[in-house]
């Protein structure tokens, strides 16, 4: 019999304990055999006098007699023998979790509670309660693994109701309304997207569309406003869930802010790009084409009266059509500046530098430290190429430098090219400034190249870009 423990009362003498405990025994015998927890009651001395049910196919009479020290786990015997003292001593209940090693090998997790055995209000001894407890433990373990995967996450999760209560979200998406980790939970996130997306209904119309045609999930791209202010393009993926038996709503949203400023660069260069090529067919191959052709309308016409063409008219034609050709190369040489028959990266780079050395007024060099021909292909290359064009582009817009130095080096088993400048470095807030889109076209180019790109500069100490490719 379990009763309430009375604090002042005298712990009983042994003889009178033993028949009290014997009651106790018998009273747990008739409860204990539907009772699926294994118990177990120990008498004054820690002993024990009964047991529910055999564990390990060891017999009952097994665990008769023996002390609480001796049937206790090994690793949780002190913890165990302090806990069940402050039983005897204080009637406090006592919870232990225990990890124990199964039979085969696998961990169990057991929950073993301590409590006094009673009997008119005084202690007689201590009963053991121990559940098996693993799955409730994983399962708890792999909420607590999951929320720290969240935690460090970075797209931005939104659990919410139906009813649009937040249930759960992770810093990413607290940092997306400006709000402190967890804050947002319990709270109605119809105002948020309010002032953050603007047209709410119009938004959950669009995405309850979608739901129709599909049984997974649902993808919006969208522009996303903070408190603060600050823009960003969010792409969001939408799925219905079932937890603890009710509908809920998973989101998950990916800041591609970036990823868009940096396709519209690209873009706008292509763009530039093929309006330069424009215009130097136009105005340059064009024109000289369209003189060649008067000229040799010219040579027709006197030769169709008769007439005889000098050698030095001739010699003058040929020279024009012989620069045409050049430019021709030229152009071509913009549109695929790397090529194998052409000298590879090497051959581009020099190129490039002795084409700014004869138009730019700052000193600008290549060194080739590689001996063998580059095993790099074509479009590699070119990323690279690429790379050097808008480091170079970059010094001489932006750093006053006097100095430009470009290396190509072998490094184990990678390709090391180096764009250097003595120039003033980068401004302190060129991050604030979208001054950082050029380089992260370079990172766009390095990565396509499956290389890796290292930009670091010190204030009036110029700015070293070094892009490190593997070799196939």
């Amino acid at each position: 019999m379990l009763a309430v423990w009375n604090e002042g009362a005298n712990p009983p003498q042994p003889r009178e304990a033993e028949k009290r405990l014997r009651r106790s025994d018998n009273l747990l015998s008739t409860m204990a055999s539907s009772v699926r927890e294994l118990l177990t009651l120990f008498d004054r001395n820690l002993r024990c006098v009964f047991v529910n049910r055999p564990v390990a196919e060891l017999p009952l009479e097994y665990y008769i007699g023996r002390t609480f020290a001796e049937l206790a786990p090994p690793g949780y015997v002190q913890q165990a023998l302090d806990a069940a003292h402050d039983v005897l001593e204080n009637g406090a209940v006592h919870v232990i979790e225990q990890a124990i090693s199964g039979t085969s090998g696998e961990m169990r997790y057991i929950e073993t509670r301590l409590q006094p055995a009673r009997e008119g209000g005084e202690i007689t001894g201590v009963v053991v309660i121990g559940m098996d407890v693993t799955e409730r433990v994983i399962q708890r373990e792999s909420l607590r693994t999951q929320g720290e995967l969240m935690s460090i996450m970075r797209e931005a999760v939104l659990l919410v109701r139906e009813d649009d209560v937040v249930v759960q979200t992770n810093p990413a998406f607290d940092a997306l309304l400006c709000a402190e980790p967890g804050s947002l939970h319990g709270r109605m996130i119809r105002p948020y997207f309010e002032a953050a997306i603007g047209d709410v209904e119009a938004f959950k119309r669009s995405v309850l569309a979608d739901r129709k045609r599909t049984v997974e999930h649902v993808t919006r791209e969208f522009d996303w406003r903070r408190p603060d202010g600050v823009k960003l393009r969010l792409i969001g993926t939408f799925t219905r869930v079932q937890v603890a038996g009710a509908l809920h709503v998973l989101a998950v949203y990916v800041d591609v802010t970036q990823e868009r400023a940096l396709e519209r660069q690209i873009l706008e260069s292509a763009s530039r790009e093929q309006r330069r090529l424009s215009s130097d067919l136009h105005d340059g191959l064009g024109q000289e084409l369209t003189g060649v052709a008067l000229m040799l309308r010219s040579v027709a016409a006197g030769l169709a009266e008769g007439k005889q063409t000098s050698r030095e008219r001739l010699d003058e034609i040929v020279g024009l059509v012989n620069h045409a050709i050049e430019a021709t190369r030229m152009l071509a040489r913009g549109l695929a500046p790397v090529s194998s028959e052409q000298g590879g990266l090497a051959g581009a780079l020099q190129t490039l530098v002795d084409s700014l050395a004869a138009t730019e007024s700052v000193e600008i060099a290549f060194r080739n430290g590689i001996a063998e021909p580059l095993r790099m292909n074509d479009e590699d290359a070119t990323h690279l190429f690429r790379i050097a064009q808008e480091a170079v582009t970059n010094s001489l817009r932006h750093a006053d430098a006097t100095r430009i130095d470009i290396s190509l080096d072998r490094d184990a088993d990678s390709i090391v090219m180096t764009v250097t400048d003595n120039g003033q470095g980068f401004p302190d807030d060129h991050e604030q400034k979208q001054e950082g889109l050029g380089i992260r076209t370079m990172q766009f180019r390095a990565s396509a190249a499956r290389a890796l790109l290292e930009v670091s500069h010190a204030r009036g100490y110029g700015v070293t870009v070094r892009c490190r490719v593997p070799l196939e």
